[in-house]
This record gives C-alpha cells, sequence and structure tokens, in this order.
C-alpha cells in the first residue's frame, strides 16, 4: 500500500502551509537562517551596490517563501487593489520598486499584520523574519539613517493607533530611499549614462565583463522606476566599437555591419553575451590587446627615435655629464726662472 505522498514544494518554507510552529526542527531552522545577513560586507547604503542588495534579498525571499505566488498572502508581493478580494494581481516589490508608493505598500501590509486567519499569521511571521534579515545586512552608517524613520516602516494598529508592529517592505523601501534619490533626476542621469558607453567602456580599460555588468544594473534601475530605453542597442553597438583592442573592435564592427544588411532583430542583451564570449575567449588564448604587427612596429620605431634624441643631446652637451665647465681656467706652469734659487746679482760699488 502505498504511503502518503508528501505536497510538492521547491524549498523546506513553501512545504509548511499556514503558520510556522517554531517548537519544530523545521520551523527552528527557518527562524535560524532566514534572519542571516545576505552579506558578508554589510550594505551602507552605496548606490553601486543596491542592485545586488535587492536581488539578494529577492533569493533569501523566495528560499523562505517571502515571494510566492502560490499563497493567498506574501510579504514581497504587493496587491494592486487590497480592497478586491477577487483581484489577485500583484506587483512584485523588487522589480517595480520605483513605481509602487508608501501609501499602496501600507494598504497590502494592513491587510493581514493585525488579522488573525492563517494566512494572516503566516504573512506576519514572514514578514518578522524578512524585517530581520535586512535589518542584519546594515552596516551601522546606514542604520543610523534608517532608524531616524521610524515612522516610515511601522505600521499602526486601526483598532489601535498605539499599537505598531514594523513593517519589512517599508523597512526596505526606507533603505532605498536612503541609497538613492527617487526623482526625475535620478532617471535623467541614469538615461544620460546609458547614452555614454562609449565613453565609460574607456574608463574602465575595456573590461567588457564589467562594462556588460555596468549596463544591467542601470537597465534594471530603470525598469525598477517604470521605465524604459529604446536605443540601447544603438549605444551598446557604439561602445563595442570603441573598444581599447582593435581585433576585438574589428570582429564588432564587422558584426554591426552585417546586423545592418539583415533584416534580423538583435536584442541587447544577444549582443552583450555575445561580446562577453569573444573578450572571454580573446583572454584565455593570450591574445587579448596583444600588439599587432602595425602596434609593434610603432614601439619599435619610438624606440629608434627616443635613441636618437638621446644621442643628440649628448653629441650637444659634451662629456662631463652633459654640464658646461664654468670655472676659470688656470696655469699651473711655472717660469723657468722661479724654478731655481735666486744669486747674487753685482749692483755696482756701494755708495760712500
Amino acid at each position: 500500500m502505498a504511503g502518503n505522498v508528501p505536497n510538492f514544494a521547491l524549498t523546506p518554507a513553501d512545504a509548511i502551509v499556514g503558520p510556522i510552529d517554531w517548537s519544530t526542527y523545521l520551523g527552528g531552522s527557518i527562524a535560524k537562517h532566514a534572519p542571516k545577513p545576505l552579506m558578508e560586507d554589510k550594505f551602507g547604503g552605496e548606490t553601486k551596490d543596491l542592485t545586488l542588495f535587492l536581488r539578494l534579498f529577492k533569493m533569501r525571499g523566495r528560499e523562505f517563501g517571502w515571494f510566492n505566488l502560490d499563497r493567498a498572502i506574501t510579504v514581497g508581493d504587493i496587491r494592486q487593489d487590497p480592497t478586491d478580494p477577487q483581484n489577485l494581481d500583484v506587483w512584485d516589490y523588487i522589480d517595480n520598486y520605483g513605481t509602487i508608493t508608501s501609501e499602496e505598500i501600507r494598504a497590502h501590509v494592513e491587510q493581514y499584520m493585525f488579522a488573525n486567519n492563517d494566512d494572516s499569521r503566516r504573512a506576519q511571521q514572514d514578514d518578522r523574519l524578512a524585517f530581520d534579515c535586512l535589518r542584519n545586512s546594515l552596516a551601522a552608517g546606514l542604520m543610523n539613517k534608517v532608524l531616524l524613520k521610524e515612522s516610515d516602516w511601522t505600521v499602526a494598529n486601526p483598532a489601535d493607533p498605539s499599537t505598531k508592529k514594523t513593517s519589512a517592505i517599508l523597512f526596505l523601501r526606507t533603505i532605498i530611499e536612503e541609497s538613492s534619490i527617487q526623482t526625475n533626476a535620478t532617471t535623467s542621469a541614469i538615461r544620460t549614462r546609458l547614452s555614454e558607453l562609449d565613453k565609460y567602456i574607456v574608463q574602465i580599460d575595456s573590461d567588457i565583463s564589467k562594462f556588460n555588468e555596468y549596463v544591467e544594473l542601470n537597465v534594471a534601475a530603470l525598469t525598477a522606476r517604470g521605465e524604459t530605453t529604446t536605443d540601447l542597442l544603438v549605444n551598446l553597438w557604439k561602445a563595442y566599437k570603441n573598444c581599447g583592442d582593435k581585433t576585438f573592435a574589428s570582429y564588432m564592427k564587422r558584426e554591426h555591419e552585417d546586423y545592418q544588411m539583415k533584416n534580423e532583430d538583435v536584442e541587447p542583451r544577444a549582443l552583450m553575451n555575445t561580446a562577453l564570449n569573444m573578450f572571454k575567449l580573446m583572454k584565455e588564448s593570450g591574445e587579448w590587446k596583444k600588439p599587432t604587427e602595425s602596434d609593434r612596429e610603432i614601439i619599435a620605431l619610438r624606440a629608434q627615435i627616443e635613441d636618437l634624441k638621446k644621442k643628440s643631446r649628448g653629441q650637444d652637451r659634451g662629456g662631463n655629464g652633459g654640464r658646461r665647465d664654468t670655472r676659470r681656467p688656470t696655469n699651473n706652469r711655472k717660469p723657468e726662472a722661479m724654478k731655481s734659487a735666486p744669486q747674487d746679482v753685482n749692483m755696482g760699488p756701494e755708495p760712500l
């Protein structure tokens, strides 16, 4: 006789239906691992590290069920209309943090934070775990700034306004606000960076891996603000052809010419993968930035010119290390008369 078939779940936390029993081994394991810091180096609010921080938080959330579309209520999936039980459409907060307001988050949190049904209780537990994870991942400097805005990430009980609870997503929103200015100027700055990729690739010594990561981060930041870019492909071609390695630049130029001749679309990500693969192959084979024959001829010619200049300067300056001798010449030769002792000289008769 076949035994009971357990419910399928991708993670142990997802296998738990309803509230977590902290007294069980699985409950204790969740309580131990879920709140751990996201990174070994705690997040200090640097804008360049924000995307990584958010991605790591989402990965942790998927592991422990904070982002789970199979549940009625989850912490990180914001209900688009919390007042309509039939509307199950949600926004993933990490992917849309620039377009979701604090009021929308607060309305979502209030649906479960003070309710007593099993789905709400589980959401309250998840919210607390997510909050502790974020709190444990912040450096002291950023933590001090966020703590000063406690009213921004706490929710009051409608039945008793004096009773307040923390909200993980409101806490995360405050972290994001302290890490980047959410204004039209920020969006404009992102667009400017994406339009000047040909300059950036020179600044990083044409490191294609680093360049692609930079592009991904800026596109993600633009998407999170509800914006898109229509000229990314043009800017990528322009940047790759401006690469410091002539062989790579020539290769990308030929690829661009083929693209222009064909009536086929190329996705920016596909182009970035092509560029990255070429970069890796050239690095592994030792061909990356290897001087060409013309480069070697130019280097040899410059060396010859430099040698000629040195020789020319040496001849102009003469010996003595190239310094002019400004000392007054001396003659140490003595007259012949001074080489012998003086003799008596007859001066005539002595006077009377």
